[in-house]
């Protein structure tokens, strides 16, 4: 059987209010329709979707019919559609984005249209299809001016209803796109065609019956529908617990639809159909039915039990009318393949057990597959009669929808950060909400962030990945690490500052050199913090004393002033410092200022003297330079060297922190990252605790982003300061996998701020990955309906670049010195063939140790893989 669908077509045109008109008079108003993220609804979201739909459906003309309708179709990655950001063109970037070329990932399309049927179903059935009939069957007081008012009324206002409380879009498909222009492909033609392309070819229908299936071009094409004679049980769910993604302390939910939709490794159309029901005429047609069911059915145990069936029917709604409504309820997944007629059959398998998964059962198409077809056409779902239809309950019907996308509204927007959704499709995060329309800058007021993740979680390589987008976009980014985290990104990528700090390595610092004639606040803040922590460690001073030092900072560069007019110069540094602080401010100020005499200078300079010329740490803070941060793009200070020194690791991690707080004033139109990793551990403390508040208050307000990244979630839990100061004042939350720490998420859920939802996505990462695809998921948190799990896909490039395991950093930084004179990307792509060469990384380090020999020399000789120091 062949449908000549030019001929054969059975939509007539567009109406003057912008529908569609079909041959049995129907006019149907379509919309183009945006909803969640797949994978982000919780519970709760999903029977609040049912009671707005509840109230929502009230609203409508008895004799509207809702045909929801949702494409699942793939796409693949390619120069043409890539998105174009600032990191895209880079050595890593193109890297990264070379992965996806020509990779396949499910993207979904959804409609929702909305049919003002000219006949009831019950004058209808598929044997009297409109398909090869000529002749309209209006009936012209349905189509009354009067009607077609309330009709579209009814519409606006099931869609406002729909929608509160949520972000789903709604936009209306104008003439253009329902009638096709320029040999376009309309609406109707592209459901015919079972694409979404406009420039596909249009062909007929071609249906073999002794195979049963459909051969539209290339593609074999087969339908079920869903035997819903059992759902006239109203307890029926809209969701079931996702087997995969829910643990054993967390439930997740999932879709009905989901198992032989999103799931499947196919394409289709899934269709939902939806006739609203007169309740009286209802009512009084159930009551007919019992009555001729009575009289003429021959009580045998399975008419007896359709008897019963529809008494219960008709009981509930007499007894609980404002609950329940009557609706006719029809659904179909319409599936196909342009493989083989043997895939074909694979996929019409894999739906089936998708459905059974669903607890539905499917009912194969046969001879009515091409009548059907064309019945779930947009425009065409009135054509459906009554022996397709079940009589059944509002929210059973309600149950069946689809209300996930694998799009997001950041897929809009090329600006932001390069990640993957969890079907594998690219998208470009708005993280740090740059764009203006970007649901991320409605949503928060700063841009400073947390991370954490515990160890084996992939927390350096996400952080890395977001370190050199932020460089490669344009900002400028100081880290303060230990661990060595960024040694490879840093020094030998970006060829930026990387400062180290050991036995062999001394710290030297100077915060008291500036390039102007006199300090500002900021630096002079972050002397007198560095100050006060050499002399009070972790007391807390008293205001007199703090006020003393505060004071004698000034004066001493006032004194500097003061003596270079004389002709006498003075270096700036603690030297000179503390002997002007020996002299002349304890013989002559000190006794016009310490009138209580409650400031013990004495103690002030035994205790400081350490760092005094012929001291333990007189290099400390005595460089014969300051950081010249004017020109830098990225800047690491390593601290791994001294992190078991309680005295110079606050040290430094103050000095990082105040050299930033410089460059918020003085680069205002640039991005600002300060990424402090395990390292803010060394000022969490009560003494700083006000000065870390002021800190992030001032870094938002001048366009900075402070970054704090922690690997123990316990350390949440038992800093005060974390919950008062860094959480309270981080509008962005990277959290990555945290199963091992699933017992203790009720406690932790709480510090992060995290509801029940939250917490079962989170639980859900990298448990369901798409084929071919091997990412590590990670979770983005900007408000508590502002969140989503995102895929960090990474090239061999990026893996030998980011790696922070011991041996493989080791291996990249003996053949950048010894094998490929310094040049990292020669180093690396020698990596990356032998990475496509062999099948793991594992055995790459053992081929590299054969042939070079390397562990071996690096025993006899550790420096053959150092670092200069950079200054």
């Amino acid at each position: 059987m062949n449908i000549n669908t030019k001929e054969n077509f059975p939509i007539l045109g567009a109406t003057d209010f912008g529908g569609l008109l079909n041959r049995n008079g129907d006019l149907t108003i379509c919309y183009k329709a945006t909803y969640s993220n797949l994978n982000t609804l919780s519970s709760n979201d999903y029977e609040r979707i049912n009671e707005n739909l509840k109230n929502a459906y009230s609203s409508l003309l008895a004799g509207t019919i809702i045909h929801a309708q949702t494409f699942f179709t793939f796409d693949d990655y390619s120069a043409e559609n890539s998105f174009k950001y600032a990191s895209s063109e880079s050595y890593l970037g193109s890297a990264n984005e070379s992965l996806l070329y020509e990779k396949k990932f499910k993207v979904t399309s959804s409609y929702l249209n909305f049919t003002l049927a000219n006949l009831h179903p019950e004058k209808k059935s598929l044997s009297s299809s409109n398909i090869f009939n000529n002749f309209l069957k209006i009936d012209k007081k349905k189509l009354s001016e009067e009607r077609i008012k309330k009709f579209i009324g009814g519409v606006e206002n099931y869609l406002r209803s729909f929608n509160q409380g949520f972000a789903f879009e709604f936009e209306l498909i104008d003439i253009d796109d329902l009638l096709g222009k320029n040999n376009l492909l309309n609406i109707c033609e592209r459901y015919l065609m079972l694409t979404q392309d406009k420039q596909a070819s249009f062909t007929d229908v071609v249906y073999n019956k002794s195979e049963n299936f459909l051969k539209i071009g290339d593609k074999f094409v087969g339908m079920f529908e869903i035997d819903t004679v059992y759902c006239i049980n109203d307890t029926i769910s809209s969701y079931n617990g996702d087997r995969k993604l829910s643990t054993e302390v967390s439930f997740f939910p999932s879709a009905m639809s989901k198992p032989f939709t999103h799931k499947i490794d196919g394409e289709c159309i899934y269709n939902v159909v939806i006739y609203k029901e007169d309740i009286s005429e209802v009512k009084a047609s159930l009551q007919k039915l019992i009555k001729f069911k009575k009289s003429v059915f021959s009580l045998s145990e399975e008419n007896e039990g359709s008897l019963e069936d529809t008494r219960i029917f008709l009981k509930n709604l007499l007894d609980d009318s404002s609950r329940l409504s009557p609706i006719r309820l029809y659904a179909n997944v319409v599936y196909w393949t342009d493989k083989s007629h043997l895939e074909y059959k694979i996929l019409k398998s894999q739906i089936s057990d998708g459905f059974k998964n669903a607890d539905l059962i499917p009912y194969e198409c046969n001879e009515e597959l091409p009548l059907t077809f064309m019945n779930t056409m947009p425009g065409n779902v009135g054509n459906i009669g009554s022996d397709q239809y079940i009589l059944t309950y509002d929210m059973v019907g309600f149950s069946f929808l689809n209300f996930e996308e694998t799009f997001s509204f950041d897929g809009k927007s090329a600006i932001g950060l390069p990640l993957l959704h969890r079907n594998g499709a690219r998208v470009v995060v708005d993280v740090f909400a740059e764009t203006a329309n970007s649901l991320q800058r409605k949503s928060i007021t700063g841009y400073n962030f947390f991370c954490v993740g515990p160890t084996g979680s992939g927390k350096s390589v996400w952080m890395n990945y977001l370190v050199r987008w932020a460089v490669e976009s344009g900002a400028f980014v100081m880290i303060v690490d230990v661990g060595h985290s960024y040694e490879n990104l840093c020094k030998n990528y970006f060829k930026g500052s990387y400062f180290e700090f050991g036995d062999e390595l001394p710290l030297k610092i100077n915060p008291f050199k500036i390039n102007t004639l006199f300090p500002t606040e900021r630096r002079i803040q972050m002397i007198l913090k560095i100050l006060l922590k050499s002399w009070k460690g972790e007391e807390t001073p008293a205001v007199i004393e703090e006020g003393m030092v505060l004071q004698s900072i000034n004066f001493y560069y006032n004194y500097v002033e003061t003596m270079s007019k004389g002709g006498q110069i003075i270096e700036l540094r603690f030297d000179t410092y503390y002997e002007y602080m020996s002299t002349v401010f304890r013989d002559k100020e000190l006794p016009l200022l310490n009138t209580s005499g409650k400031f013990d200078i004495n103690h002030y300079l035994d205790v400081l003297i350490k760092f005094y010329k012929g001291g333990i740490y007189e290099l400390v803070l005595n460089a014969s330079y300051d950081i010249d941060i004017k020109h830098e793009r990225l800047i690491v200070f390593e601290l791994d060297g001294i992190k078991g020194n309680d005295l110079l690791y606050p040290l430094v991690v103050l000095y990082m922190i105040g050299t930033f707080e410089e460059i918020l004033k003085e680069q205002l139109n640039q991005r600002k990252y300060l990424i402090i990793e395990e390292a803010w551990k060394a000022i969490m403390s009560e003494m700083f605790a006000k000065y870390i508040k002021e800190l992030y208050k001032t870094t938002r307000k001048a366009k900075g982003t402070i970054g704090m990244v922690s690997q123990e979630p316990n350390d949440l839990i038992a800093s005060e300061i974390i919950k008062d100061t860094v959480l309270s004042q981080s509008d962005v939350m990277f959290i990555l996998k945290m199963e091992k720490y699933s017992s203790k998420m009720d406690v932790i859920g709480e510090m992060l701020g995290l509801e029940d939802k939250h917490v079962s996505l989170l639980l859900s990462i990298d448990r369901d990955r798409p084929k071919g695809f091997n990412f590590r998921e990670i979770m983005i948190k900007w408000t508590k309906e502002v969140y989503g799990v995102y895929g960090v896909l990474l090239s061999h490039e990026e893996y030998w670049s980011y790696s922070t395991e011991a041996i493989e950093r080791n291996l990249v930084r003996f053949l950048y010195f010894n094998e490929f004179n310094q040049s990292f990307e020669q180093t690396i792509n020698f990596l990356v063939k032998q990475s496509k060469i062999h099948s793991s990384y594992a055995e790459v380090i053992e081929y590299c140790n054969v042939r070079f020999n390397y562990e071996t020399k690096l025993k006899v000789n550790p420096k053959i893989i150092a670092h200069e120091y950079t200054k």
